[in-house]
């Protein structure tokens, strides 16, 4: 009797020590992954991670016939989660730039899970879906939440009457709702301490430069200005760099506050009703204006 409880009581401990091993496992794959997400791009640790995570299981459920397919799955979904979840309960929305990636891997754990356990040919459903998610998002997903993180919409499509405001020019000229009305409006917000704004600074003058022109297309940025900022500052900066395109400077945060920009720089595209039909980065609303215009000839 004694050496019978003896031995169950070996077989639970080996078990869960075996069940540790698949914890420790998972924790050192999602640190290899965590290499992957710094050095090449998360869209790449969501696709690496989805098949890394979906093989491992599943050759994991075959040799362990000690433990059942699903205290096997659970202990790598507890590896997976032990370093995903304590940041996201900390900070939840500091951690959504990398949540699908958290979820494609435990996606992979449930594919592969699936496609063990289902006996019938459906279980090939279960992996395809699987495929058809995870590359969506390696292809088109992930810029796509990453746009909806940024600018509050997935795709650049807005529909919003703009706010009123206004805004004064270098010479003095007062910009607002009623000096843009009847024209497609391209407003790129931008302050003087953002690095990237001025990375795009040479797309915008192009842009402008392409419709300076057209009586109906207005194009300019439009400064958020900073406490820190001399009155002059915006209008020499962009004088300095020898751009062309027209710079107004906000009065106060009020259109930013309304419009929710947390983001610089982001451009807005304004139709001829006043109303916001686009908000994203300066490369997809230059397409957008492309298309506005292409359908209004039309």
């Amino acid at each position: 009797m004694i050496s019978h409880c003896f031995k169950a009581s070996t077989f639970c401990m080996i078990n869960v020590l075996k069940g540790l091993l698949f914890i420790i496992m998972a924790c050192f794959i999602e640190l290899l992954l965590g290499i992957v997400r710094g050095d090449i791009g998360l869209s790449y640790s969501t696709l690496i991670g989805f098949f890394l995570f979906f093989f491992v299981a599943y050759i994991s459920f075959r040799p362990t016939r000690s433990l059942s397919p699903h205290i096997v799955a659970i202990s790598l979904f507890s590896g997976v989660s032990a370093l995903h979840l304590p940041p996201r309960l900390i900070d939840f929305h500091g951690t959504l730039i990398s949540f699908p990636d958290y979820i494609f891997h435990v996606l992979g754990l449930i594919s592969a899970y699936l496609f063990y356990i289902v006996k019938s040919s459906k279980k090939w459903i279960a992996v395809g879906l699987g495929l058809a998610f995870v590359f969506f998002v390696f292809f088109k997903g992930y810029s796509m939440w990453l746009h909806k993180l940024n600018f509050d919409t997935f795709t650049g499509y807005y529909y919003a009457k703009l706010p009123q405001f206004e805004a004064e020019d270098k010479q003095g000229n007062r910009v607002s709702n009623g000096s843009l009305a009847d024209k497609l409006v391209f407003i790129d917000f931008w302050h003087t301490q953002c690095g990237a704004c001025f990375r795009k600074f040479p797309s915008l003058n192009e842009l402008y430069l392409k419709y300076k022109d057209n009586k109906k297309i207005e194009v300019f940025a439009l400064n958020v200005p900073l406490k820190s900022d001399r009155p002059s500052q915006a209008y020499d900066m962009i004088n300095k760099r020898g751009y062309s395109f027209p710079v107004a400077k906000l009065n106060n945060n009020s259109l930013i506050d309304s419009l929710a920009i947390s983001v610089f720089p982001t451009t807005i595209l304004v139709d001829e009703k006043g109303y916001v039909i686009f908000k994203g980065n300066l490369d997809n609303g230059i397409k957008f204006l492309a298309r506005s215009i292409k359908n209004e000839v039309q």
